[in-house]
């Protein structure tokens, strides 16, 4: 949270501010059928960050881990730390928006946030 703190400033530069990463993230749990369906414990906490970083709330953004079935979608942090650090580079006043978002093979998921 302290270097998306940090990032604050370059907004107001008028500097984009772009992460790369994915929110669901298990490749032992993928189903690799074309039309598998999304697995429940990773709609779950798909469901659960995706509210916590609509609304800002910071306090959940860093308690991840007490997320329903956190270990699951995310055991290893690399590609879940860019939404943590996008999030906490938010202005006061951003309304964050979901542009995209798409879970393929049951837990892999693709979302991409805008903060305006």
């Amino acid at each position: 949270f302290k270097i998306g703190k940090t990032l604050r400033s370059l907004k107001e530069e008028d500097i984009l501010v772009i992460g790369s990463g994915v929110t669901l993230h298990n490749l032992r749990r993928i189903d690799w059928r074309d039309d598998a369906p999304i697995a429940p414990w990773a709609k779950a906490f798909h469901e659960w960050i995706n509210d916590a970083v609509k609304n800002l709330d910071f306090k959940r953004l860093a308690s991840w881990k007490e997320g329903p079935n956190a270990l699951d979608a995310v055991p290893r942090p690399e590609h879940f730390a860019p939404l943590l650090i996008l999030s906490a580079s938010a202005t006061e006043g951003s309304t964050p928006c979901l542009t995209y978002s798409e879970i393929q093979m049951g837990s892999l998921s693709y979302d991409v946030w805008r903060f305006d």
